[in-house]
């Protein structure tokens, strides 16, 4: 064995070494936030001499005010998860060894947070079931403050920050139309928004569904173990030695 081929055995023995003897890849933390709030609407009558009040009626769901959190005990989205709903304003938090979600609906503010490591995670705070009826000839105008915030590894998770107000529209037709306005973000950094949307009602009255959501979502790819990859590289460097080894005859 020349001393190019010997040189070149220990290092990548040394370096298979050093791959054998680190552990599978932690995690570095990962940290979301969505957040809407300030939620509210604006009337427009369109025909100020019909002699009909502008005007919208609103009607909820039992139930359709929730915080649900996630959390999942391996790195695997699919993995069955631990997780704790609650219905209400009130907050709703859980904490495990790879990390802690929560969501919040207090004070007209809907919240959702996740500070996690190697696992993945999601948080959601939301209101789905504002049914809404609006009066002939008049414009609805509905607002929102809207905000997310990702800090994280790109090359490690994929992450996710919602935060939007949502309305279906059921015209006479039967068909459903839904609309959307708020923050949505993927990569690491931080972003608010005015949300707004507007529909108006012709000469009969328009119906509708309004709903708000904040929801964070932190998946991470699993890993694999380095020590294969070490096993691998050790033989890799044996080759050469193998092929200039005297045959014996």
């Amino acid at each position: 064995m020349n001393s190019r081929t010997t040189g070149g055995l220990a290092a990548t023995l040394a370096l298979a070494l050093v791959l054998g003897a680190a552990p599978a890849r932690a995690g570095t933390a990962r940290h979301g936030t969505a957040s809407i709030g300030n939620i509210g609407y604006r009337l427009i009558d369109l025909t100020p001499n019909d002699g009909i009040a502008p005007s919208i009626e609103f009607s909820s769901i039992t139930g359709s005010r929730y915080t649900l959190v996630n959390l999942y005990p391996a790195p695997a989205y699919q993995s069955a998860p631990d997780y704790r709903m609650n219905f209400g304003e009130q907050a709703t938090t859980l904490e495990g060894p790879g990390g802690s979600a929560g969501g919040s609906v207090q004070g007209g503010i809907f919240s959702a947070t996740i500070d996690i490591g190697a696992n993945s995670a999601d948080a959601t705070s939301s209101d789905s079931g504002i049914f809404f009826s609006l009066s002939p000839h008049t414009t609805v105008i509905f607002s929102a403050d809207t905000s997310g915030e990702l800090a994280f590894d790109p090359g490690q998770a994929d992450m996710t920050a919602n935060a939007r107000l949502r309305v279906e529209i059921y015209p006479d037709d039967g068909t459903v139309l839904t609309y959307t306005s708020g923050v949505h973000i993927e990569l690491p950094g931080r972003e608010t928004l005015p949300a707004s949307l507007s529909f108006s009602a012709g000469d009969s009255e328009l119906s509708g569904r309004l709903d708000h959501t904040a929801y964070v979502l932190a998946t991470v790819a699993p890993v694999p173990e380095p020590a294969p990859a070490a096993m691998l590289l050790a033989g890799l460097a044996l080759l050469p030695a193998a092929r200039r080894r005297p045959q014996p005859g």
